[in-house]
C-alpha cells in the first residue's frame, strides 16, 4: 500500500502523534497543531541539517530504518558538541509516494533515535516529492549547568583529545559503495553499523564538561583533517597532531588493506564519524579521559595545541606529512 492509499499526509501526522510522546517535558501543545507551545527553561541550543536522498544516502545501501535515525543522530550530535541537552526535535519531511511499511520504517527509526537521545518530537511538515526523499531536522537543546562549549576557546598548550575512534565512517561508505549493502554487512559489520547508525555522544559530552576543564569542544562531521582546522581558526591557535596516536578500530586495518589506503588516512580525513574533538589544559587531561571513559566511552590525546597557526599532522616518524584531501559536500 502507497502512503496516498493510506491517507496521504494526514497518515503520516497520525503516526507520527501514535508513536511520540510528550508528555515527560510537559509539552502544552505539540503534533496536530499550527505551532508547538514550549516551556521557557534557561538558555536554548539550535541546529538544524538536511539529508537527501542520493546526496546524503542512497536506498540501495541502506536501511530505511537507519536512514530516519541518521536523519536525526547528526543533529543531536550538535547538541552534544556544544555540551547541550536534547529537549525537543522538529522534523521536515519531502516523500515520495512510497510504500507504507517502508515509510513506517523510516519513522520508527527516527522516532527511535528521537527517544534514544531524550528528545521529543514537537513538531514539523510533511510533503510529496517527485525527487525522493529529503528529511530536515531541527533539534533544540538546553545549555547544560556548566554551560555550552565552543570551537573558538582552545589555548596553546592545551590537549588535543577525540572520543571513539576515527575513519570507521568513511571506510563502511567506501565498502558499501564498491560491494553493496548485503556483502560489507557480513564481512564489515561495524563500519556498516558506524556509517549508517551512528551514535551522537551526548553522554561523553555531558561527562566531559561537567569536569569544568573542557575549553574548546566540536563534533567531528566532516572529518578530522577540516573540523581540526576550523576548531584551530575559530580559537586563532595551531596544532599538532601525531598520526601514530589517532584511535583506530580493528576492522578499520583490515579495510583499510582492503580499499588499499592507510587507517591512518582514512581516520586523518573521512567524515560522518560524529565523535567529539576537544581541548583542555595538559594538567587536567586525566580528569578528563576519566570522565569519558567513565560513561564507556573511548577516549585518546592525539596531539596539542599551539601557539602557531600552522595545522601539522606528523607520520610514525614524527616528521611533518600532508594531511590527506578532506570530505567535501561540493
Amino acid at each position: 500500500m502507497r502512503i496516498s492509499e493510506a491517507g496521504g499526509e494526514q497518515s503520516i501526522i497520525d503516526w507520527f502523534s501514535a508513536h511520540s510522546s510528550a508528555s515527560h517535558l510537559q509539552l502544552p501543545v505539540g503534533i496536530g497543531d499550527d505551532c508547538a507551545v514550549l516551556p521557557a527553561a534557561g538558555s536554548t541550543l539550535v541546529t538544524t541539517d538536511i539529508l537527501i536522498e542520493n546526496t546524503h544516502f542512497r536506498l540501495d545501501i541502506n536501511h530505511f530504518r537507519d536512514i530516519g535515525w541518521k536523519s536525526v543522530a547528526v543533529n543531536l550530535s550538535d547538541i552534544a558538541a556544544m555540551g547541550g541537552i536534547p529537549t525537543y526535535t522538529f522534523l521536515s519531511i519531502g516523500l515520495p509516494d512510497m510504500d507504507v511499511d517502508d515509510a513506517h520504517e523510516l519513522f520508527t527509526g527516527i522516532v527511535e533515535c528521537v527517544e534514544a537521545g531524550g528528545s521529543v518530537i514537537a513538531g514539523g511538515d510533511t510533503v510529496f516529492s517527485s525527487t525522493g526523499i529529503t528529511i530536515s531536522v531541527t533539534q533544540l537543546g538546553l545549555v547544560g549547568p556548566c554551560g555550552y562549549t565552543k570551537r573558538s576557546s582552545a589555548k596553546a598548550g592545551d590537549a588535543i583529545i577525540v572520543s571513539g575512534t576515527l575513519g570507521d565512517s568513511i571506510a563502511g561508505l567506501k565498502l558499501l559503495l564498491k560491494d553493496g549493502l548485503v556483502k560489507t554487512e557480513v564481512e564489515y559489520p561495524h563500519l556498516v553499523r558506524r556509517h549508517l547508525h551512528p551514535e551522537a555522544r551526548l553522554n561523553a559530552s555531558m561527562a566531559s564538561v561537567n569536569t569544568g576543564d573542557v575549553c574548546a569542544m566540536m563534533d567531528i562531521s566532516d572529518g578530522l583533517c577540516k573540523d581540526l582546522h576550523r576548531l584551530c581558526t575559530a580559537s586563532n591557535v595551531g596544532a599538532i597532531i601525531e598520526s601514530t596516536k589517532l584511535p583506530l578500530s580493528d576492522e578499520l586495518h583490515a579495510a583499510a588493506l582492503y580499499l588499499e589506503t592507510t587507517a591512518a588516512d582514512l581516520a586523518a580525513s573521512g567524515g560522518e564519524d560524529y565523535e567529539l574533538l576537544l581541548t583542555c589544559p595538559a594538567e587536567h587531561v586525566d580528569v578528563v579521559l576519566d570522565a569519558i571513559v567513565g560513561v564507556h566511552c573511548q577516549a585518546t590525546v592525539i596531539g596539542r595545541v599551539t601557539q602557531s597557526l600552522d595545522v601539522v599532522l606528523l607520520d610514525e616518524n614524527s616528521n611533518p606529512t600532508n594531511w590527506p584531501n578532506p570530505w567535501e559536500h561540493f
